[in-house]
C-alpha cells in the first residue's frame, strides 16, 4: 500500500484537525515510522484532497524529507537557532517549527515575513518622523522670525482695551418719581457705576495717583422732571421724588450728574432748576450731585478727577490745558418753532423780550437769539482744547423714531457741529436708544470738510417708546438717511456709556435690568 493511501487510516478519531491543518506541511509532524502524532491532529482525506492537481511532488518524497529531518530519539539534540540570521538562512525550517507551535506561533511567524518583506517601509517611516522632529524647532524659529517683522498692532487697539480716564453714563428722560422703570433704569445705571470704579481705579494703581483715578459721572440729556419740571424752589419735591430717592445705590451716591433742560423741564421754572440753591440740596462733599445749565462747557480729565471749571457758552472760561474730554451744553427747547408759539407754557419770555403768538417783531427777536446762540456755540468748540469734544442737547438732530424724530429747526446747529469737529451730539427726547451716523453733508465752497459725527440718542431712563423705523424718509435730511442707522433699541430702558483715554472713545448701548451691553462704537484718535 503507497504511503497516500495509509493516511486516512492514521486519523486520530478521538480529535477532529485543527484550523488550518489541512496543509501539506503539517506532514511534518509525523514520526520516523511514518504515524502521525496523535497530539497534533492530521489531515483527513477531504483535507488532503484540497491540493493543487498540479503539484509535482509525489507524497513519497515529502514523507522521506521528513524522515531525513526526523530527530533521532537516542541523541541529544542541539537547541533550534532562533536569530534572525538564521531564520533568513533555513525559512523552512523556522516555518515548521513555527506550524507545530499552533496559531500563535504562525501569527509570530507570518508578522516577521511581513516586517522582513517591508522593511523599508518602516525605515522610510521612522526616517521621516525623524526629519519632521528636527524641522519643526526650525519652522517655528521662522514663525516667530516673520512676527517679529510684521508691523505691530494700531496703537488705537491697544488703547481700546487700557481703563479709561473718563467714564460718564449717559441718560434721558428719566425723572418720572421712580415709576415707568426708572428704579429698573437705575439700578442697571448702579451696577454699571460699580464696574466702570474697579476700571478708574485700575488707572489709579496704574499711575501711582492718590487723587482718586479717573472721573467718573453722570450726563443728563434733559425732561429731568415729569411732568412740569421743578415748579419753584419753594415747591422742589419733584426733585427729591424723582432724583434723591431714587439715585440711591452707593456706586451713584457721590455722583455728579450734569443736564441740560427738556422740553417738561420748561414747563417748570428753568431758573430754579439750574440753580445754586437746588444744587446745595444734593450737596456731598465741597461738591454737588446736581450740576444743571441752560449752556455751557464741562471738561473732564484723568486722575484728579474734573478739572475743568464751570463756563459760560461762549468759552471764556474753558480750561487752558488739554483734558480728555470736553461737552459743549446746548438748550435746544428755543430753537423749536412750536415751543416759539406757546410761550407761555413753555416759559420762554424769559429768553425773549415781547415775543407772543403773533406777534410780527418775534421773528427778528428769534433771529437775532439764533445767530447769537450759534456764535457762542462756536467759540465753545473753538476754545476747547479737550482730546474729546462733544455736544450736548435735548432734542435729537438725527432720528430715525416715529413719535419724534429729526429736529429740522436744529439744521444750524449741525452745521456747526460738523464744520468744527465735534465727534458726537447726544441727545434725549426720543424714548429710546439710537446710534446714527449719517454721511457727511458737501461743503460749501471755502469752507472746511464736515466730519462723520456720531448723533446719539439716549432718551429711555424710563418709559420707552419702540417706534425706531430704519425705512422712513425725513425732509430735514433727505438723501443722507441710507446706511446711517447704526443701532437702535426700544423695547427696554436703557443708557449710554462713554469711556475715553487720549487715544480712544469707546460709546457703549446698555439695557435693563442688567446693564447688558446691547452696542459698542470704538472711535480711535485721528492719526492713529
Amino acid at each position: 500500500m503507497s504511503d497516500f493511501q495509509r493516511l486516512p487510516s492514521l486519523e486520530s478519531p478521538s480529535k477532529p484537525p485543527g484550523p488550518g491543518r489541512g496543509h501539506l506541511r503539517t506532514l511534518s509532524n509525523l514520526s520516523s515510522d511514518g504515524l502521525m502524532e496523535p497530539d497534533l491532529g492530521c489531515p483527513s482525506q477531504q483535507q488532503l484532497s484540497i491540493l493543487p492537481s498540479s503539484h509535482p511532488r509525489d507524497l513519497s518524497h515529502h514523507v522521506g524529507d521528513i524522515e531525513e529531518d526526523a530527530p533521532d530519539p537516542t541523541q541529544t539534540q542541539p537547541r533550534p537557532r532562533s536569530s534572525w540570521r538564521h531564520k533568513f538562512s533555513h525559512p523552512q525550517s523556522f516555518e515548521r517549527r513555527a506550524i507545530g507551535r499552533g496559531e500563535a506561533g504562525l501569527r509570530r511567524h507570518w508578522c516577521f515575513v511581513w516586517v522582513s518583506q517591508h522593511a523599508w517601509v518602516v525605515v522610510a517611516i521612522v526616517f521621516l518622523g525623524l526629519v519632521l522632529c528636527a524641522a519643526v524647532p526650525g519652522i517655528q524659529l521662522l514663525l516667530d522670525a516673520n512676527a517679529k517683522k510684521s508691523p505691530p498692532a494700531p496703537a488705537a487697539s491697544a488703547d481700546a482695551a487700557a481703563p479709561p480716564a473718563v467714564a460718564l453714563m449717559v441718560v434721558g428722560d428719566w425723572g418720572r418719581e421712580g415709576g415707568e422703570n426708572q428704579t429698573h433704569c437705575a439700578a442697571a445705571m448702579a451696577a454699571m457705576a460699580t464696574k466702570l470704579r474697579i476700571e478708574l481705579d485700575t488707572v489709579t494703581r496704574a499711575n501711582g495717583s492718590n487723587k482718586g483715578g479717573g472721573y467718573l459721572g453722570v450726563v443728563s440729556t434733559g425732561d429731568n422732571f415729569y411732568p412740569d419740571g421743578i415748579v419753584s424752589l419753594a415747591n422742589f419735591s419733584a426733585f427729591h421724588r424723582s432724583f434723591l430717592d431714587v439715585y440711591t445705590a452707593p456706586s451713584m451716591a457721590n455722583l455728579t450728574w450734569h443736564a441740560v433742560m427738556g422740553n417738561h423741564d420748561y414747563h417748570g421754572d428753568v431758573n430754579a432748576q439750574v440753580s445754586r440753591q437746588l444744587a446745595q440740596l444734593a450737596a456731598v462733599g465741597n461738591g454737588s450731585r446736581w450740576d444743571a445749565l441752560t449752556g455751557g462747557y464741562r471738561e473732564f480729565s484723568g486722575a484728579g478727577g474734573r478739572t475743568g471749571r464751570a463756563s459760560t457758552v461762549a468759552g471764556s472760561e474753558v480750561g487752558a490745558s488739554a483734558g480728555v474730554l470736553g461737552i459743549c451744553f446746548v438748550d435746544t427747547n428755543p430753537w423749536v418753532a412750536h415751543y416759539r408759539a406757546h410761550p407761555k407754557k413753555y416759559n420762554m419770555s424769559r429768553l425773549v423780550n415781547g415775543v407772543g403768538k403773533g406777534d410780527g417783531a418775534a421773528a427778528g427777536l428769534w433771529a437775532a437769539w439764533e445767530t447769537a446762540e450759534l456764535a457762542a456755540l462756536e467759540r465753545c468748540l473753538h476754545a476747547s482744547n479737550a482730546t474729546w469734544r462733544i455736544v450736548v442737547g435735548h432734542h435729537p438732530i438725527l432720528s430715525y423714531s416715529k413719535h419724534h424724530g429729526s429736529q429740522p429747526e436744529l439744521s444750524g446747529v449741525r452745521e456747526v457741529i460738523e464744520r468744527l469737529g465735534a465727534v458726537a451730539y447726544l441727545n434725549g427726547h426720543d424714548h429710546n436708544l439710537q446710534h446714527v451716523m449719517a454721511a457727511a453733508r458737501v461743503a460749501a465752497p471755502g469752507s472746511a470738510a464736515p466730519s462723520a459725527v456720531h448723533y446719539i440718542t439716549s432718551g429711555a431712563g424710563s418709559q420707552v417708546r419702540d417706534d425706531v423705523d430704519g425705512s422712513m424718509a425725513d425732509a430735514a435730511v433727505a438723501g443722507e438717511r441710507a446706511g446711517s442707522l447704526k443701532f437702535a433699541h426700544g423695547t427696554t430702558p436703557g443708557f449710554v456709556v462713554l469711556r475715553a483715554t487720549h487715544g480712544v472713545l469707546r460709546i457703549t448701548f446698555h439695557s435693563t435690568p442688567t446693564g447688558a451691553l446691547l452696542h459698542t462704537e470704538v472711535i480711535p484718535r485721528a492719526g492713529q
